[in-house]
Order: C-alpha cells, then structure tokens, then sequence
C-alpha cells in the first residue's frame, strides 16, 4: 500500500514528524487519476484518495496513468521564470518523462554481485511538500516496490521527492542492513542538474564531513583509506550521513529514539542522528553499489516561520547541547549566533542517551572522524574591545536592519552588546554579525554585515594592542580619539586609519579625517595605489598633512584590546605579561619609514611583482569617489546596497594580434606574468559586489581567474564567444550579498542572417539579494561586447536590439512590469552616437543613416553606405520595438509584419548612464580606453533609475523608490592625465580600458 499525503497547514509544517513535512509511507505508490486533475498545476489533487494495491504490477499501474495530460495542465507564459516556484528549472523537468533511462553510473565490478533472494521487506518512506509533479513522478516511477502495509515492514527506506533511483539500488542497501541490524545503509548521491536536469555521476571516494559550525560537506578519502580499500564495491565509514537518503531497521529506529521531533522544518537532523547511531552502538556506510540521484537545490522553494537561518541554529544547537559535550564550545565560537537561541526542552533526548549507555563524544572524534581537529583553545577569546575608558558595542538606531557600531562607558559586567568573541577564523562576532570594512581605505568607516568565513573584509589581526585590518593593514579607531579629547558621546563612527604619528595636532587631523568621512566615506586625494602601509608603520596621507616620522607611544591612541578582559582559557597571566613586555618580547621594533619598510609589509595574496616607488607617482592614476546620494531617504521603503564594476581587462590573445597598439608600453608590461597579478589585485581591491567583466580569455578564465575569485567568495558565470573566439564576458558577485536565480548566455550569430554573422556575445544572470529580511526585489545584471568594427554600425544595432529583446524576456515579471537592470559592458561606441541615444532615450531613426555614424567612432568615416529598412529580417523574430514575437506561418502576415518593420527602432527600457561623460572640473572628456591610436569612451553602466513619488505626503517627499538610486562613483580620468601616465596599459594598470565602479540602493 501507498498513502500519499501532501500537508499544507502552517502547524503541520513546523514540526518533523518522523521524517515527514508531507508523507508517503509505501511498497507502491498511486496517483489520481487527470480527470480528478486540479486546475494549478503544483498541487496534488484534493481531497486525498488512498487506495490499495495488492498483486497489481506496479509498471503496469503508471504505463495506464495519463503522465503527458497530467503535467500538461499548465501552460508557460514567455519571460515566466521556471524556477521561482520550486528552485529548478519546472519547465525542463516537465520536458523529461519520468520513465526515462538513466546511465547505470555505478562501477562495472557491481553487475557481478549476487544478493540474498530472501531480502527484508521495506517501507518507502518520501518526504513532500509543495513538490513538482514532473520531479515526484519520476521518484515514485522508479521505486518500483511491491509490499503490503507500511507499518508491517521490516526495514524502512528513506528518500526524497525529487531524487530518481539507478539500476538495481535497493538490493545493495538491504544486504548490508540484513546482515547488521545496526547498520545504517546510504546509496552514493548522485547530482541532478537542477537546470538542465543531466544524471552526473558522483565520486565514490568520498566521506561525509562536517565543520565545527555544523556544516555538511564531502570530504576526499584520506591516503591510508583509500590504501587499505582494495575493493572498489567495498561500502565506506562515513562520519556523518549526507541528508535524509538511507535504509535502516525499524526496530533499531525505534530503539535509537527515531527522530528529534523537537526539530523544526529542516536542518540540523542528519548530525544528531549521526552521532547518535555512532555514539550508541551502530555504525554509518555508503554504498557504492547503489546509486541515487538528487537534485541539489540552491534555496528552499518552502518557507521556514522563523526563518531558515535561525531554525538551522535551533536544530544544530539541540544537537550540540546533547551530543557534543564540551567540545560544544567551538559550535559556539562558529555560531555565536546560537548562544541566545532558545532551543527548547532537551531533557527527554538526555535521558535517552543515558538510558542507551552511549559513548562520549571525545570517542567519536577519536575513533570515527580523526580528521575533525579541535581549534587551539587558546585562539578563542572573548571580552570587551577598550579604547581608554570606553568600550565598542553595537547600538540598534531606529528603524535599522542591522545595528551600529559606538562607543560607550564599559560595563564590566559584559552585557550582550559590549561582548565580543574574537575567533580563530579570525573574525570579530557578536551573534550572526562581524566588524567588517567593506571599502578599505583610510576613514573608511567600520560596519556590521552578517559573518561570511569566506570573507577576507571580516578579517583582523592583533598588532600589538591594536586591531588591525588583515586586508587594508589599517587600525581600529574612532572619531572620539581623532580630537583627542574624552567624550561621552555614544554615537562616534568607526573607522580604520594608518597609526598616527606624534606632533601633529589632533584638531587639524580630526577635521581632515570628518572631511573624508562625510564625503561618502572615501579620502578626496588618496590615489588607488595598490601600495598600503601597515598600521604598525608611520604614514604620510598624500598632500593632506605633513606628518612627522616617529611611531606614535600613546598606548590610547587605538582601540585596543583589553588586555586583562579579552582573556582565553589558558591565555598567560598579567605579570607574565608585564616582564615580557618590559624585557621587549612580543612587541614590535618598527624602523624609522623607509623604502626598505614598505618593501617588508606583509605580503598579501596575489601581489603583483614590485615597483620601484620612484616610478609610482609617473603611472599611477587618482580617482576619486563622488557622492550622488540625496540626503532624502524613506526609511519605511525597503532598500538594499551593493556596488557594481565593469571592466574590459584586454585579452591575452587580442593583445597579441595587435602590437602595433601598444608600442608605447615598457618591456615587461604586457607578458601574461605581469597582467595577471595586477589585474587581479585591482579586482581585490576595489571589492565589487557585482563584477561584468568583458575579454575573459577562456584558459586564463578556467585556470586563474575563476579559481582565485572563488577563494575571495564570488560566484562566477562565464559565457565564451562563439567561433574559433578564445574570450568571452563573465559575470561574478558576492555569495555573501546575492544568490543566482538564473543564468542566460545570448549568442549573437545567427546562421543564414547576414546582419548577425559575428561572434560576440552576451550574458545575463538574475540575482536575488540575500540577508535582506523582506526584502524580495531581484535585478537582473547584463555584461556584453559588442562589434568593434567602426563602419558595420548596422550589426552593432541588431546586436543590441537582439540583446534587448533578451532582457525584455528574461526581466520581465508576471505581472508584467521589468526586474531592475543593470547593463554593463564594452559598447564600441561613444557618447551621443545614434546607439548610445537609442539607449538611453529608446528610440532610434535610422533610415537613411550612414552606416559609419552609428557607434560615433570616426568622426569622418570612411564610406557612405545607408542603413536600409527593415534591418532584419522578419524571420528574426523580433519586432521593431525590440522584443520577441510569434510569427505565423502565412505569407500575408509575413507582408504585414515586414511593414511594421519601419524605419524606426524602439524599446521599453527606462535606462541612464552612470557617467555623465564630460568631468567637472575642467570639462574635459571622460575617457574609459586608451592606447596609442585612440583616446575615447566606449564602456558604460547603464541602469534603471528608481523612481520618485512626488505625491508622498511624508517628511521624505519625493524619495526614490521602485529601481536604484545612484549613490556613488568612481571619477574616471581625462586624456591629459592618461598621457601623464604613459596610457594604456602601463605598469600599475593592466588593461588599455579602465574599471567603471558604482554603488547603488536597490529599493523594493
């Protein structure tokens, strides 16, 4: 008997009730029959029908089921998103019929195999909720079981709803249960894409794993495993179980204590029964012989009531507080988060590991999971961060997502929100939040983001007393100690800055450090050198100050930390303390500033070779950030920040075909070896959270680029030009900030179309904001390249309304209103051409104009060829108002169309510049590229504007809202200060563009 159930009240969903959200407790399974079909196509059809099946064969049963009329209830409009309601691609998984062959992934020496005839009986047990029928559909067809009710089987068999089962899985897991009732039996996972829905295999050398914060991952065997594994059919120890796929006996279920039933939703489970079934007599094994595949999913299509977050924290904290024992301490320091999380009554777990007589968990580490090494307990401390008799704590400020960083009196009783914990991944914490500088510069001011170990923004080091910024090498301060005076005042912003030197007087340099502050937060002169001094060393701020050499000797200076307050377990007395300080240990000798001092900072990752300093000033650029904000900001409107680059970093290979551009470069400059490095730290530094990157050289992309911005915590998406083309257009962003929702490469080649007979290409990616509470507004992020060649201005058009159109369709939400863009990229045309005012003021005349005209980069070209109309065909596809429409098969309606292919183009994209183009100052012309045959703009930002509701009747009238709001950009730099340089590329910049970077808000 099947019984399939599908819950859908919010009660019955904060609870797992042995397993199940929804249940199918099964040896077969049954569906409704379409003429009982519900009219959406996402739910199965009430009220529910539970029949029984005996003696029937289950193939039979489903080749009878109108599979093709079930699924087909719902048509797909264009531009719908087919991931929205189940987090994978529905449209492609409805595509794929469930009794579709699968490619037997398993290891050739399993066919050979021969199990028992008389294997247990099983009950199949699929937890669902909310599922598509397409993914359901093929979990139920290959089950394939036969039985009797589920509460008479032996052996329960656990699996999820969008999972399919390979060739002969079941009989492999039954045998190793049959044989040790104590045993737990997993299958290896395979991976269903959850775009294109491929059947990948998996390795079979791995282990499940975990870190102290509770965290699942696979882990390689280690060598002396894989030694001693001789046979490759061999079932595999594994520490922990990857999720909710495995066999066990019923009666050892129930004698474990099943399921924490106190644990909500999702989460946390696999560990807790994991250490349970180690700790108290059984064990846990992979299978290679038995093969299932899962679709790993990038968010829950469900809703957690408390959130997802805080119900992981919940669920692994119960596991922590029951099975860890003392090593519970390093959960903590991974999650301080937990700390406050109630987690409810876990006597009854406690007595149940008494009551089974299990092992501690120092046996587990020791005997079960070596590889698991406890952290230096002296690297964890906790306590106050003291800067003379004020401590930093965090200040929650009306109507505020996150809280502020202050200062205030120290309470030495160690209130929550003066309590620091400084860990040994080297981030400052206080619950789920880190001390982070999200632009490291001098003043930057010092913010509270949601922790990321990954993020190198969140990393600081002890310098002494100090703090100091591992990636910037500056110092924790505040404004309080700038003026020098002491002060009550609660609401001093944090900054970091160069440790300063003695004799300078405190007022001047606490008004030049408040003029950088108030100016968006970035310095007015500081030049974007890739040199940094440390904090530990004497610093001259470029034509601010003339600050004398010496190391400053006040103790105060600095947020520091309190020595006798940040204090680990086993951290050495204070009177040891004091004689290694008097006698000079552990303190630093810092020389008087040299060339040679600055050589010695510490080294950084991916540093670019050395420069000598006297060549810096000669080619090295200054850019400054303008502020663009409004002080007009509604505070009830949701809001989300981020900054965006742009950047053309020049193709080895194109490099290489043109020499004659770059004659003027110095020896060296232009080798592979010397780009690399450079670019990469220019990406570093500038820490975008969306990069749109263009002339990506695919070998360098897969074995550099992509690897090292992974390790600095991007998600990157590549889209290569078609062709014999070696570059393409990438598009990477913070894991941190945004999660991928869709990904769409855009060729531009068009086979029989001549106007489309080139190789360049688009991509576009939807991302959604993440750590934004209620905030649901997604953007979608474009990067392109479009034809160089100045005199076919007819295929640069095409190209773009091609890519428009794509937009339009990708963008383009249900109720049919457009996602917020943002369209990046290398243009190949100037300001003011015809198709950068077809941009930005959406409509185009075209007919008559001459072809050479049309990207506006010869001012005289050569030729007078006419565009003609229409400038595509009709077969295209696409309407003169730049987006996509069916077209009918019928030679009348072919004329008709071709007709309203008139001499004008159109779009429905609200989009503006980012640069206005002409600089303030001088007026001189912004220039993006430069080398030695031309000076000139070619690449942009564009984006949607927000808008503004003039009729808001609120003290904050006229705020922008729906769209992003500019706040600020990079200045670029005119011809004169290029030539100062040498052009482009040089030795401190890599490229011959330059990098357009902006910081947006992004309002719902």
């Amino acid at each position: 008997m099947i019984q399939l159930r599908q819950r859908r009240e919010d009660e019955d969903l904060r609870k797992l009730d042995a397993r199940c959200l929804g249940s199918l407790l099964a040896r077969g399974s049954v569906l409704s029959h379409p003429s009982n079909k519900p009219k959406t196509h996402d739910r199965l059809p009430e009220p529910l029908r539970e029949t029984q099946i005996s003696n029937t064969d289950w193939d039979d049963l489903l080749d009878e089921f109108e599979e093709k009329s079930y699924l087909n209830t719902y048509r797909w409009r264009p531009g719908q998103d087919p991931y929205s309601q189940y987090a994978f691609n529905q449209r492609e998984s409805e595509r794929i019929g469930s009794n579709r062959a699968l490619k037997d992934t398993r290891h050739h020496s399993c066919t050979s195999l021969h199990y028992d005839t008389t294997l247990p009986s099983t009950s199949i047990i699929i937890t669902i909720h909310n599922e598509a029928r397409s993914a359901l559909l093929r979990t139920l067809r290959r089950s394939r079981v036969r039985g009797a009710d589920a509460a008479e089987a032996e052996v329960l068999t656990f699996l999820e709803s969008h999972c399919e089962v390979n060739k002969d899985w079941l009989p492999p897991l039954l045998h190793r249960v049959k044989e040790d009732s104590s045993r737990i039996a997993s299958p290896v996972i395979d991976v269903i894409n959850m775009d294109s829905f491929s059947y990948v295999a998996a390795s079979s050398n791995l282990q499940g794993g975990f870190d102290w914060s509770l965290h699942f991952k696979w882990e390689q065997l280690s060598a002396e495993k894989r030694a001693k594994r001789l046979d490759p059919t061999e079932p595999i120890r594994t520490p922990v179980l990857p999720g909710g796929l495995f066999v066990i006996n019923k009666s050892w279920f129930n004698h474990l204590g099943k399921y924490d039933t106190a644990m909500d939703i999702w989460g946390g489970e696999n560990f807790e029964l994991s250490f349970r079934v180690w700790m108290c007599g059984g064990s846990l094994e992979l299978i290679p012989c038995s093969r299932v595949g899962h679709v790993f999913r990038k968010r829950h299509p469900y809703v957690f009531p408390d959130g997802s977050a805080n119900t992981y924290i919940k669920n692994t904290r119960r596991t922590a507080e029951v099975w860890m024992d003392e090593y519970k301490i390093y959960y903590f320091s991974a999650r301080p988060a937990a700390r406050g999380k109630t987690y409810g009554d876990i006597r009854s777990r406690q007595e149940l590991r008494k009551s089974l007589r299990c092992k501690s968990f120092q046996w587990y580490l020791d005997n079960i999971y070596p590889e698991l090494i406890a952290p230096d307990k002296s690297s964890l401390t906790s306590g106050l961060i003291q800067q003379r008799h004020n401590c930093l704590r965090t200040q929650q400020a009306d109507r505020k997502e996150a809280p502020m960083l202050t200062l205030a009196l120290c309470n030495h009783t160690k209130t929550a929100d003066q309590e620091w914990i400084y860990t040994h991944g080297q981030q400052i914490r206080q619950q789920h939040l880190c001390i982070s500088v999200l632009t490291p510069l001098p003043a930057a001011q010092i913010l509270l983001t949601p922790c990321n170990i990954s993020d190198s923004r969140q990393r600081w080091q002890r310098a002494g007393t100090h703090l100091e910024h591992q990636l910037s090498h500056f110092c924790l301060d505040s404004e309080m100690a700038l003026d020098g005076v002491e002060s009550s005042r609660i609401s001093e912003p944090m900054f970091v800055l160069p440790l300063r030197a003695v004799g300078s007087a405190p007022s001047a340099a606490a008004a030049v450090w408040r003029q950088y502050y108030w100016r968006n937060r970035f310095p007015a002169t500081l030049s974007f050198s890739s040199f940094r001094p440390p904090c530990v060393l004497p610093w001259t701020p470029p034509c601010v100050l003339p600050w004398t050499h010496q190391l400053s000797t006040d103790p105060s200076r600095h947020l520091s930390l309190s020595a006798d307050l940040m204090k680990s377990s086993d951290s050495e007395t204070p009177t040891k303390r004091k004689r290694s300080l008097e006698s000079g240990e552990g303190t630093q000798s810092v020389p008087k500033r040299s060339r040679e001092t600055s050589k010695s900072r510490p080294a950084r990752l991916h540093d670019a070779p050395a420069v000598p300093l006297s060549s810096r000033a000669k080619t090295e650029l200054k850019r400054q950030w303008e502020d663009l904000s409004k002080s007009c900001v509604d505070e009830t409107i949701s809001s989300f920040d981020f900054s965006v680059m742009s950047y053309n970093i020049l193709s080895q290979e194109l490099l290489l075909g043109n020499p004659h551009l770059y004659k003027h470069c110095q020896p060296g400059v232009l080798e592979w070896r010397h780009r690399f490095p450079n670019l990469l730290k220019e990406l570093e530094r500038h820490t975008a959270d969306i990069m749109c990157l263009q002339e990506v050289q695919e070998d360098h992309y897969q074995k550099q680029i992509k690897p090292s911005l992974e390790q600095l915590g991007y998600h990157c998406e590549y889209k290569r030009r078609t062709g014999h083309k070696l570059d393409g257009c990438m598009v990477a962003f913070r894991k941190s900030r945004f999660t991928l929702l869709s990904s769409h490469p855009v060729e531009f080649f068009r086979k029989g179309i001549p106007i489309l007979d080139r190789d360049n290409v688009a991509l576009i990616v939807r991302l959604k904001p993440v750590d934004a509470p209620g905030f649901e507004q997604n953007i979608c992020v474009v990067t392109t390249h479009l034809l160089y060649n100045p005199r076919r201005g007819d295929i640069k058009l095409a190209q773009l309304a091609l890519l428009l159109a794509e937009i339009c369709h990708v963008a383009r939400k249900d109720d049919g209103t457009i996602e917020p863009i943002l369209l990046c990229g290398d243009f190949n045309s100037v300001p003011a051409s015809p198709l950068y005012s077809f941009i930005t003021g959406r409509k185009l005349k075209y007919a008559g104009m001459p072809i050479g005209k049309v990207s506006g980069q010869e001012e005289s070209p050569r030729g007078q060829r006419i565009l003609e109309s229409p400038l595509w065909p009709t077969s295209l596809g696409i309407s003169r108002l730049c987006q996509y429409e069916c077209q009918a098969n019928d030679p009348e309606v072919t004329k008709s169309n071709k007709a309203l292919m008139s001499s004008s183009l159109e779009h429905a994209l609200n989009l503006t510049s980012v640069y206005s183009h002409y600089l303030k100052e001088s007026g001189r012309r912004e220039i993006t590229t430069c080398h030695l045959r031309t000076a000139i703009t070619v690449d942009y930002i564009f984006y949607s504007p927000a808008q503004t509701d003039e009729t808001n009747q609120t003290e904050c009238s006229g705020a922008p809202h729906r769209g992003l709001q500019l706040l600020s950009r990079l200045t670029l730099v005119s011809e004169v200060e290029l030539m100062e340089v040498n052009r482009l590329p040089n030795q401190h910049h890599s490229s011959d563009h330059l990098p357009l970077l902006a910081r947006f808000r992004l309002h719902s």
